[in-house]
């Protein structure tokens, strides 16, 4: 009876401890177990030492639930690096939480976080090494430390610490490293052939927790995706010779879950296509924006038309041989005192990307978004050589009027 009122006591505490942290009734009850020392106890516990026991439990649980809960999230990410962001703090009223799990054995993986509006699917999963010893990394073991360590951070202005991962290794604490590595194996059952949009980590060098994100973006929309991937541990033999993987101790942490979303969302169309621009040697087929949430998703197809005018504009020599520098569509603001451009804002996605369709031909189609204030019913589209020359300003722009 007083180990049973104790236990009540216990559970308390742990819920109490929990409280206002988002966790399943099937966390809790593991945090409980883990508490007690798995159900294979067998000690008689005193009343003192169940008490020091809930003091170190509730201390323990709440690390590990704010590890779990209150990592960064989608938002985080999707504002990080990024000056021309909307990130709309109601984003994170529809996201899913703690999907899946894995023990992977020397690590557990947990799905804590995905969004999906129909176009674009985000995760983000907590990768949590059993010790703390254990190095957890992406990349080449020559970049940055601090790039690895710190989320929000200016390439522009380099830190003050300028050491490599490689680096930090020598300077001790660390027995084994692992690179994370994640992968989409398939979508409603089939290989999935399409680019990934941006990734990005964070490892919390305090704790070891290395936090992943990755988004999934689509040519369509579609209200319901079977999405199967997973995440991989991969040991390095020798950390001091580059891709010394230990393919026969991966651990691998595998997710299929069904996503849905809203299956009405609106569609614009540019009515005045295709707008040829002859000065560029291109023509502009295609201008769709689909309305989403949080978002707005843009489709833009265009076409060669001039060969050697297209070439001529965009075409220079690097590495000794010519390459060709495609042009940038994207929408803009112009200020009518300083004609200058501003690049709209973007979504939540950070996706922009180029597509071949036909090289054959010279079709092409660009993806991208905006933020979802950016719902207009004209646009000033602008094709860019550079976008990175100040000031900043277009090849070409032209106007465009969406309708349903």
């Amino acid at each position: 009876m007083k180990n049973e009122v104790l236990a009540q006591a216990l559970q308390h505490s742990i819920n109490t401890a929990l409280s206002g942290l988002r966790t399943s009734s099937r966390q809790r009850d593991q945090f409980y177990e883990n508490a007690l020392g798995g159900y294979k106890v067998k000690r008689k516990l005193t009343y003192g030492f169940m008490m020091a026991l809930i003091i170190l439990s509730m201390l323990a649980i709440t690390t590990v639930a704010f590890a779990l809960t209150h990592g960064f999230g989608i938002l985080d990410f999707a504002a990080s690096h990024r000056q021309n962001a909307e990130v709309p703090e109601a984003a994170a009223d529809d996201f899913l939480h703690d999907l899946k799990t894995v023990d992977c054995g020397h690590a557990t993986v947990v799905f804590r976080e995905a969004a999906y509006d129909g176009m674009t699917c985000h995760l983000v999963y907590d990768v949590i090494p059993k010790e703390k010893d254990m190095l957890l990394f992406d990349g080449i073991t020559d970049e940055s430390w601090y790039a690895l360590t710190h989320l929000n951070w200016d390439p522009a202005n380099p830190p003050a610490d300028s050491r490599t991962i490689l680096e930090r290794w020598q300077e001790g604490g660390y027995a084994s490293a692992w690179e994370v590595d994640f992968d989409l194996s398939s979508v409603d059952g089939a290989d999935y052939y399409d680019v990934y949009g941006s990734m990005g980590s964070v490892l919390d060098e305090e704790t070891g927790i290395y936090t992943g994100t990755m988004e999934i973006p689509f040519d369509s929309f579609k209200a319901e995706r079977v999405l199967s991937l997973y995440v991989q541990l991969l040991p390095l033999r020798d950390i001091f010779e580059e891709f010394s993987y230990d393919y026969d101790r991966a651990e691998i942490a595998s997710l299929e879950y069904t996503f849905r979303a809203n299956d009405t969302v609106k569609e614009l169309r540019a009515g005045s296509v295709p707008i040829p621009l002859p000065s560029l040697g291109i023509s502009i087929d295609e201008i769709t924006v689909t309305v989403l949430p949080q978002e707005l998703r843009y489709r833009i197809a265009y076409a060669v038309t001039d060969s050697a005018v297209f070439h001529a504009a965009f075409d220079f020599v690097g590495d000794g041989r010519v390459l060709t520098e495609f042009p940038y569509l994207r929408f803009v603001s112009r200020d009518p005192e300083s004609d200058a451009y501003t690049i709209l804002p973007e979504g939540i996605t950070h996706e922009f990307s180029q597509h071949t369709i036909n090289e054959e031909k010279g079709l092409y189609v660009q993806r991208g978004t905006l933020g979802r204030s950016e719902l207009l019913d004209n646009y000033t589209l602008a094709v860019f050589k550079n976008l990175h020359a100040q000031p900043s300003q277009p090849l070409e722009t032209i106007t465009v009027e969406m309708h349903p």
